[in-house]
């Protein structure tokens, strides 16, 4: 079974995402993120979270617009993508956020991420939040030191390549 059949049931129709008219979007060298609300259907929601969601049912969740070059070859970026989502469907950690999804339409120059929705923004806002304590801070670099364990100790050691405290993946 190759790769894309793996992932199948992580795909999402681009129709079940609904982007609110001016949201912010966050700006990455090679992503955009946008906060969008993903209707549920048989093939969303993979992890059976039912928290995160609006009164309409829509679960809210980020996005992961990946930037397409104009002379970007789409089949290797295409390659690169599903490689990223192959390895998180596969991730479960506390400290790590899970993949809701993807998409992918390459007549379209689409290729999305979903994750969930953390209300806490990245780790720069959520230390910004408020006034932390020493030991509390002490606490977060721990959280984030056992993501990072865990990435490291699969088969084979997975290494994020991109850790920073902008980044909405480090809480």
């Amino acid at each position: 079974m190759d790769k894309m059949e793996q992932l199948a049931k992580w795909r999402i129709d681009p129709s079940l995402l609904e982007f609110p008219e001016g949201a912010a979007e966050l700006q990455g060298g090679h992503a955009t993120v946008s906060r969008a609300f993903l209707t549920p259907s048989d093939t969303s929601g993979k992890r059976g979270e039912s928290d995160g969601r609006n009164s309409a049912g829509q679960k809210v969740v980020a996005v992961k617009k990946l930037k397409i070059p104009a002379d970007e070859n789409l089949e290797r970026l295409l390659g690169l993508a599903f490689r990223e989502a192959g390895f998180l469907v596969k991730l479960s950690h506390l400290n790590i956020v899970g993949l809701e999804g993807f998409v992918e339409d390459v007549s379209e120059g689409i290729i999305w991420l979903v994750f969930p929705w953390e209300a806490n923004g990245n780790l720069r806002d959520f230390i910004a939040s408020q006034d932390w304590e020493i030991p509390e801070r002490i606490w977060l670099i721990n959280d984030v030191a056992r993501g990072v364990e865990y990435l490291h100790s699969q088969n084979p050691p997975i290494c994020h390549g991109d850790l920073k405290s902008v980044s909405p993946a480090t809480l």
